[in-house]
């Protein structure tokens, strides 16, 4: 999925697509949506871009590997990461804390970054924490 099949959203992908291209990628990056906001959908576009061999006119070109692999959801540099129900969001980061960082403590496989994705129902300030 690339930024073309993003409904709305234009300068957040617009700021996303500047980060990358200008080379000045953060180590973290926080999308928090209401419900229905497509946060999930703007933070695959915005991994596509990154990880696209070929990008052009401002979108990931959609047909190399490393977009393919994203559009599948198996590249091997990028991990999801969804809650348990608990109740408890300590539980829920005490659980996965060594998953973790046992993602980060290697190079990546085949890109210059490695990501996580992680679909965390909680107030921004909690989420800011965990970053």
């Amino acid at each position: 999925m690339g930024f073309s099949q993003v409904k709305g959203n234009v300068p957040v992908c617009n700021a996303l697509k500047g980060m990358v291209d200008s080379g000045k990628v953060p180590h973290a990056i926080m999308f928090h949506e209401d419900d229905g906001g497509g946060a999930i959908v703007v933070a695959l576009a915005f991994l596509q871009y990154l990880y696209c061999k070929d990008r052009s006119s401002g979108d990931a070109c959609g047909t190399c590997p490393a977009c393919n692999k994203i559009q599948k959801l198996i590249h091997p540099d990028v991990h999801f990461i969804f809650p348990v129900n608990t109740g408890r969001c300590s539980d829920y980061v005490l659980r996965n804390h060594p998953r973790l960082f046992r993602i980060f403590i290697y190079a990546p496989f085949e890109a210059r970054y490695r990501n996580c994705v992680e679909n965390l129902h909680m107030e921004p300030a909690e989420a800011q924490k965990m970053i």
